[in-house]
C-alpha cells in the first residue's frame, strides 16, 4: 500500500493576522485552511508552518520529512534566511521534493532562485471575475476539472508577464476587465517538479471554491517525488566502465 504523501503548507502569516476579513474566511490563516482540506478531503499527511515558527518553520527536519512543499507568501518573504532557501533548493533539485507556489509566491525570493530572475508583472485588485481555462486537458493537474471554471472575485495577474517560459502551460485566465494571463504552469528543476498557480489572493474567497481544492490536490499528486535511490555521486567520479588511460597505452 502506498504511503500517504507528506505535504508541508508554509505561510508567511502576515496579512492573515492583521485583517479580520481574511481570518473570517480562512480561520487560523491560509496555511491552516489549505492544510485542513488537503488532510480531510485528500488523505495526505499534512503539517502547517509559518515564518514565525522556530527556524522559520523550515527546519531541516521538517523539510526532510516533506514530499511536497506548498508556499504562500506576500510581503515578508524577503525575511526568509538564506540557508533555509538553500536547503529548499537542495531538496527540490537533488532530492526531488515537489514545490507548489501559490498566488504571489511566484514573486518570492525562493521562486526567483529556483525558476529564474523576473521583474514585476501586471496586476489589479478590483474583485473582478476570473475565468480559468484548461489549455492542457491531458495534464494530471487538470484531472477532473471542466473546460473552464470561475472565481467571481479575484485579483488580476495578466500579460505582459516576464515569467521564464514554462515547461508546460496548464491554465490560462481571462478577467472581466479584458486582460488575460498565464495562471497555471510548471517547471522542472533537477529531480524536482514545480507548479505555479496565480489565483488565491487571501482578501478574496478564491480558496473556498472546490475547483481551487481540485487544482491544489492534483498538483500535490503530480509533484510528489518519483521514488528512486538517492543520488550519491557529486563532483569528480570514477568511470562506471573501466577505461584505458593514456599511461596504459602501448609504448607509454
Amino acid at each position: 500500500m502506498d504511503k500517504p504523501i507528506r505535504v508541508t503548507v508554509w505561510n508567511e502569516f502576515h496579512d492573515d493576522k492583521r485583517w479580520k476579513i481574511i481570518t473570517d474566511r480562512y480561520p487560523g490563516g491560509v496555511h491552516a485552511y489549505i492544510g485542513h482540506f488537503l488532510e480531510q478531503d485528500c488523505g495526505f499527511t499534512v503539517s502547517v508552518h509559518t515564518l514565525d515558527d522556530p527556524q522559520q518553520g523550515l527546519s531541516d527536519e521538517i523539510l526532510e520529512q516533506t514530499d511536497v512543499l506548498i508556499w504562500y507568501s506576500h510581503v515578508r518573504d524577503h525575511l526568509v534566511e538564506e540557508d533555509r532557501i538553500e536547503k529548499i533548493i537542495s531538496r527540490v533539485v537533488q532530492d526531488g521534493m515537489g514545490l507548489i507556489l501559490l498566488h504571489s509566491g511566484i514573486f518570492s525570493k525562493l521562486g526567483k532562485r529556483l525558476i529564474g530572475p523576473r521583474g514585476g508583472g501586471c496586476y489589479r485588485e478590483i474583485e473582478e471575475l476570473e475565468r480559468v481555462f484548461v489549455v492542457d486537458r491531458s495534464h494530471p493537474i487538470a484531472d477532473g476539472l471542466p473546460e473552464y471554471f470561475e472565481f467571481p472575485a479575484s485579483e488580476m495577474y495578466s500579460e505582459p508577464s516576464d515569467i521564464p517560459i514554462p515547461d508546460e502551460l496548464v491554465f490560462l485566465s481571462w478577467y472581466a476587465g479584458g486582460n488575460v494571463g498565464r495562471s497555471g504552469y510548471t517547471y522542472r528543476r533537477g529531480a524536482g517538479k514545480i507548479f505555479c498557480f496565480t489565483p488565491g489572493h487571501c482578501w478574496y474567497d478564491v480558496m473556498l471554491y472546490p475547483e481551487f481544492h481540485q487544482v491544489v490536490s492534483n498538483a500535490v499528486r503530480w509533484a510528489n517525488p518519483v521514488q528512486h535511490p538517492a543520488v550519491q555521486s557529486r563532483g569528480r567520479i570514477e568511470a562506471i566502465v573501466p577505461q584505458r588511460t593514456r599511461q596504459s597505452e602501448p609504448g607509454k
